[in-house]
């Protein structure tokens, strides 16, 4: 746990390390990001905004995977379109 994760995370990237997630708010009342040092080594950083039941967390929790899932384009939840997605035609194979 740090004070302040925002700022962490930018001292972090500043001194050469790669942000592998943006700090944001997260569902169970965390405020966290995460970043990879120079070395290797992957690093957590966050602050307790808020303390949460479990019962609200699971709430949060099906309220965000509800939105993701209205979020999931076609291609990725295995529905196929209408219309077949083809490579365009080469036109030096046209025969005349």
């Amino acid at each position: 746990m740090v004070e302040d994760p925002d700022a962490t995370l930018a001292e972090a990237e500043k001194a050469g390390g790669k942000v592998l997630f943006p700090v944001a708010d997260q569902f169970y009342g965390f405020r966290s990001g995460r970043f990879q040092d120079p070395f290797g080594h992957v690093w957590i950083v966050s602050k307790v905004l808020e303390e949460l039941s479990p019962k609200e967390m699971q709430k949060r929790m099906d309220a965000m995977m509800a939105g993701m899932r209205n979020k999931v384009p076609a291609e990725a939840s295995g529905a196929s379109s209408s219309k077949e997605k083809r490579p365009p035609k080469d036109s030096k194979s046209k025969k005349k």
